[in-house]
């Protein structure tokens, strides 16, 4: 399917994701079988850690991921994903003058995943994205929209729909029965840009995006997936144009 996962926490050894290198290859292996070839690593990033000791120990990770791809490919022949950094940053109250905000965006970009409060969104929220982006010039993809409280407000949902920023939808939320009709809904009308796995593991959180789309696909809204892959090409293409590729 050429699919990009622009929200998963494959990375090893980092935060609540992925324990290791080895779960780690078997997470890009399993989305590689569901037609993934390229995956945005994006650990959760939070204030009380100082973002450089952060973009330290991310890395470290990723330097030991990238060395467990090569023996894995060397020894199967296996192609796995293409990778690339970013992070889930967590809002905080000024976030928008974090100094190394840049180095916590999708890699080369100026994209950034961020994470909102559960509830309560307040003027200040609205504030500091806009500061993101009209002052440091970020452009937010708000992360996982599905799983605010604060979604539920026609208020809240007209300012987004305002700003330019990108939303992105979780994969499970289309794959649940329960939920599906819904998200279907908010992906038809044009409300989400991107779809993410989310994944956090093999078993209760594992890379699901390759059955998302087929959902879609079945769906009838294959104009609509469409639009979702390239919302994930407008971050990756940048994403190779930092790296120098073609």
């Amino acid at each position: 399917m050429d699919l990009i996962d622009v929200h998963c926490h494959m990375l090893p050894g980092i935060d609540d994701g992925s324990s290791d290198a080895e779960m780690s290859l078997g997470m890009l292996a399993a989305s590689a079988e569901a037609g993934v070839t390229r995956v945005c690593l994006t650990p959760h990033y939070y204030p009380s850690e100082p973002a450089g000791e952060f973009i330290s120990r991310r890395a470290a990770a990723y330097e030991r991921l990238l060395l467990a791809v090569e023996k894995y490919t060397a020894e199967t022949g296996k192609k796995l994903p293409k990778t690339c950094l970013g992070a889930e940053v967590y809002y905080h109250i000024g976030i928008q003058h974090e100094k190394l905000i840049r180095e916590l965006c999708y890699e080369g970009t100026h994209y950034l995943l961020l994470e909102l409060p559960w509830r309560d969104w307040s003027v200040r929220v609205f504030q500091d994205i806009d500061g993101l982006i009209e002052t440091r010039g970020i452009r937010p993809v708000i992360a996982h929209l599905e799983r605010y409280d604060p979604m539920t407000s026609a208020a809240n949902i007209k300012m987004i729909r305002r700003m330019p920023v990108m939303v992105q939808m979780n994969a499970e939320y289309v794959i649940d029965k329960k939920t599906r009709r819904h998200a279907l809904r908010l992906i038809k009308s044009g409300d989400v840009a991107l779809l993410g796995s989310d994944s956090h593991d093999l078993k209760g959180r594992a890379p699901n995006l390759g059955e998302a789309f087929g959902i879609l696909g079945s769906s009838g809204l294959e104009k609509a997936a469409e639009g979702l892959r390239a919302g994930a090409e407008r971050i990756w293409s940048e994403v190779s144009h930092a790296a120098g590729n073609t």
